[in-house]
């Protein structure tokens, strides 16, 4: 990975929880400055616009979240054992989510719904996947 890929990765970690809790309108530059400790040139200079950063953190969220759930189900053997191992992941993930701030999919559903339409064919591609996963 090189230098910029690592520097990208970071505001990416760095920032999913911030989108993830607070929702793209809600985040503000300043918090990504913040919570990165970069500054508004650094993060502008990797990322074209909010957008692209914003659409980037919700994916590695998601990714987090289905690499957290596909660990509880792989384990088990059998389609019942499997499916209490999903309904196990999901019982926990409410006091100890992959990522803060609750769940990726519903909390990006909800804002795209309402304001951040840009995102609605990423967040519908997600939906798919993860209803395809269960399936």
């Amino acid at each position: 990975m090189t230098k910029a890929e690592r520097t990208r990765q970071f505001i990416v970690e760095k920032t999913a929880p911030l989108f993830n809790s607070k929702g793209f309108e809600g985040t503000s530059l300043s918090d990504l400055t913040e919570a990165t400790g970069l500054t508004k040139g650094s993060i502008y200079g990797n990322f074209a616009d909010k957008e692209e950063l914003a659409e980037k953190a919700f994916q590695y969220a998601i990714q987090r979240a289905r690499s957290c759930g596909k660990r509880h189900v792989d384990k088990a053997t059998s389609y019942r054992a499997k499916l209490e191992a999903l309904l196990d992941f999901f019982g926990t993930y409410v006091m100890n989510p992959p990522v803060a701030g609750g769940c990726p999919l519903l909390n990006n559903a909800v804002e795209v719904d309402d304001h951040h339409t840009s995102m609605r064919k990423v967040v519908a591609k997600e939906l798919k996947n993860s209803t395809n996963y269960i399936y």
